[in-house]
């Protein structure tokens, strides 16, 4: 019985975990406030580069 096929499947989801749990340990990069929010909303409705 060939179980190559599950290997690399197994390898990626034990990578997103190391990802998820990298993250979960690292401190907040920007406060998520509502100044935040705002100028991301602001960003947003500005026309884009010419």
């Amino acid at each position: 019985m060939d179980n190559g096929g599950l290997i690399r499947p197994e390898q990626e989801i034990e990578r997103l975990r190391c990802l998820l749990r990298e993250g979960a340990a690292s401190a907040p990069a920007v406060r998520a406030d509502e100044a935040y929010f705002t100028v991301l909303r602001d960003r947003l409705r500005q026309p884009p580069p010419a």
